[in-house]
């Protein structure tokens, strides 16, 4: 009797934490439509073809796709989508935020990690990046700067990254901040 008392908690405890590490099939979510890699390329098209501008990027083995939304006569990146041999490989969301609303950063930035989270993928690694260069003005007005700051959460088969671009040329925003998902085969 005593070897069936503490068996059952030890057999109850390795369930619950079998049942802890197993996750989500790891997904993308572009408008409100639900990727996930392997999806046939024909698919993926279709359903988002019916909410967005699909511009076609590449042809042959490998296929990509940017994926637009029309807001008053303007063009918005929502996303892109890549296949290799007609499954989806790759699938990134750009994050719509205000460059000047911090708690709207803080709203895309909390979403798309707690994507990640609802995945299982938590364990993750942080890396930062930056660099700076020098470019002609599109307004013809002289060169300036362009600097990029980006900060990279790696966990695994998606990545979130934040960069933020500064810069003093004419003619160039001076200032963005961009939040990107990306689910992709490694």
């Amino acid at each position: 009797m005593k070897a069936r008392v503490v068996i059952l908690p030890l057999f109850l405890a390795v369930l619950c934490v079998s049942g802890r590490s197993q996750t989500a099939t790891p997904s993308i979510t572009i408008g409100t439509h639900m990727l996930t890699l392997g999806m046939p390329e024909s698919s993926v098209l279709e359903s988002l073809g019916s909410d967005f501008e699909l511009r076609h990027l590449g042809t042959g083995k490998v296929s990509s796709w940017l994926v637009e939304k029309k807001i008053g006569g303007i063009y918005k990146v929502a996303g892109n989508v890549v296949f290799d041999g007609h499954v989806l490989t790759t699938a990134i969301r750009y994050w719509e935020i205000d460059d000047s609303s911090s708690k709207s950063m803080f709203y895309a930035l909390n979403e798309a990690m707690h994507s990640a989270e609802r995945d299982g993928l938590t364990s993750c690694t942080i890396a930062t990046y930056g660099g700076s260069q020098m470019i002609d003005s599109p307004a013809g007005a002289g060169s300036g700067s362009l600097n990029t700051r980006e900060i990279l959460l790696d966990c695994g088969l998606k990545q979130i990254k934040v960069t933020l671009t500064l810069s003093d040329a004419a003619g160039v925003t001076p200032s963005q901040i961009e939040i990107t998902e990306w689910l992709q085969r490694k």
